[in-house]
């Protein structure tokens, strides 16, 4: 079966703090590191913007939101300050993302479906590719990663040096490579415990410490 985890991340320190404000019916589960992590039924990977209970939290208690759906995509965002400070998404659908990106912004009243029907999909995903435009996008794929910012959670220079260097496009030149590094940007920030983490598992199997009520 393959791999569907989806958690805010925080340092255990200030688990008190984040019971006071997470929702009724949240999950926390303590790693046997540091960190703990906050499981909601909102999976937000690939919502604009978090529900605002993240960005309540966050004013208090920086939060690693990190996801990893294994055949589709993975990636983080972090919160701080009741802002969104640094993201990554990487997709094994990147050019049909950017498809349907280009296509709500151009044809807002259509349905996707009458897109796909009517052959102005094709036609986008031809104008796109002519025009360069899957380049260009993949190119920035991790220009809001900064990393600078995972000192909130207690790291060294010397392991912000390694994740700038993982989260390199001209290393990881293909979507193939970025979605490879997944495993190793767990292992250098100590989350390989985040691993088929999701709220409905965790409440299913009882593996939870703590329960919102």
């Amino acid at each position: 079966m393959s791999e569907f985890t989806s958690g805010s991340l925080f340092l255990k320190i200030h688990r008190d703090r984040v019971i006071m404000e997470a929702p009724k019916g949240a999950l926390l589960k303590d790693f046997s590191n540091s960190w703990t992590v906050l499981l909601t039924e909102d999976n937000y990977a690939e919502e604009l913007r978090a529900p605002e209970y993240i960005y309540s939290i966050s004013k208090e208690v920086p939060l690693l939101y990190f996801y990893n759906y294994e055949d589709h995509f993975w990636g983080y965002r972090i919160f701080h300050m009741g802002e969104e400070v640094g993201d990554i998404h990487v997709s094994r659908e990147f050019k049909e993302e950017v498809v349907s990106n280009f296509a709500r912004k151009r044809y807002p009243e259509k349905r996707y479906f009458e897109l796909v029907v009517s052959g102005k999909l094709d036609e986008l995903r031809k104008e796109l590719k002519k025009d360069g435009v899957f380049e260009d996008v993949f190119s920035r794929i991790f220009s809001r990663s900064n990393v600078e910012q995972f000192k909130l959670f207690g790291f060294t220079e010397e392991t912000i040096q390694k994740l700038s260097q993982l989260l390199d496009i001209e290393k990881a030149n293909t979507i193939t490579k970025t979605f490879k590094l997944v495993d190793k940007f767990k292992k250098i920030i100590n989350i390989e415990e985040m691993t088929n983490i999701r709220h409905e598992r965790i409440l299913e199997f009882q593996k939870y410490d703590v329960i919102i009520n």
